[in-house]
């Protein structure tokens, strides 16, 4: 989406050129390195409790914080699902040129 909001102006206009791809880059660098920051992080202590290394007295700050504030896993669930930077379709690429609704629940079932 990001690629689509930023490029099709320019494109259209016959105009895109390296500063637009370049701030598509931008834009599109820090959600996979979180993701893959993220996975790292899941992968290692995975690891440690399949192979019996992870004490269960001194479990690593993130998983004590899970454990004792239920919220946080809605939230990393979220950040999961959505991610960090959420990119929703321009209004030219939405049936009838329909406005986002941030926060609406879907309407299906």
């Amino acid at each position: 989406m990001a690629a689509a909001r930023i490029l099709a102006g320019p494109l259209r206009a016959g105009t895109a050129g390296t500063r637009e791809l370049s701030r598509v880059q931008r834009r599109r660098e820090l959600p996979p390195a979180i993701a893959q920051k993220a996975q790292q992080t899941e992968h290692t202590l995975i690891s440690a409790t399949l192979d019996g290394t992870l004490d269960e007295h001194r479990l690593p700050l993130v998983l004590r914080l899970l454990r004792r504030v239920p919220p946080l896993r809605t939230v990393t669930g979220c950040l999961g699902a959505i991610g960090v930077r959420p990119e929703h379709a321009p209004g030219f690429a939405r049936p009838g040129g329909a406005p986002v609704r941030r926060g609406a629940r879907s309407r299906r079932g």
